[in-house]
């Protein structure tokens, strides 16, 4: 299951949880009170766990084309009070997205895991500039080459802005700037 769908699946059975509570609510007798007040401690319980495994990974996927697949990196503690920069990073040449956030180099890793390093550059910049949001979005197309790309996409402007849309869309925020 995909986190997008896990977080829906989440919203849907806290949906679920809450109408439980209603009903519960309406009962009258201390000993059904009681009950209440232990199902909702165990919902909050279960709840806040569920938010606090997904708070350790900020970084969904989704598919917008055959050709390009989106990745989303968005700071665990989001505040929507706050700006948002958002950084669109068309991937290098030749690498993949799990490559350009780069990582520890152990033996026999792939030497592109140690070149780019984004996702803790973008750590970094997230630890100084506590003011704003830093969202990254991954694009990463299947040919692993922009310029073979766009020339199997004619329609490759009206593609890139439509990309940029249906990401803003995904994403919800309401005030934000875009980087390229």
């Amino acid at each position: 299951m995909t986190k997008c769908k896990l977080f829906v699946h989440l919203l849907n059975s806290i949906e679920v949880q809450i109408d439980h509570c209603k009903l519960l609510y309406r009962m009258k007798t201390q000993k059904e009170n009681h009950h209440m007040k232990t199902y909702l401690i165990c919902l909050l319980l279960l709840t806040t766990k569920l938010f606090a495994q997904q708070e350790k990974d900020s970084i969904f996927t989704f598919q917008y084309s055959d050709s390009i697949t989106i990745t989303v990196d968005y700071a665990p503690h989001f505040n929507a009070k706050k700006s948002t920069q958002i950084v669109f990073f068309a991937l290098p040449n030749g690498n993949t997205t799990a490559q350009t956030m780069g990582k520890l180099l152990m033996e026999g890793d792939d030497w592109h895991y140690d070149i780019q390093h984004i996702k803790a550059q973008t750590k970094f910049v997230r630890n100084k500039l506590t003011s704003e949001n830093i969202v990254v979005v991954y694009l990463e197309n299947k040919f692993k080459s922009w310029p073979l790309w766009k020339k199997n996409n004619i329609n490759y402007k009206e593609l890139i802005l439509n990309m940029f849309d249906t990401t803003i869309k995904v994403l919800n925020i309401q005030k934000y700037s875009i980087f390229i």
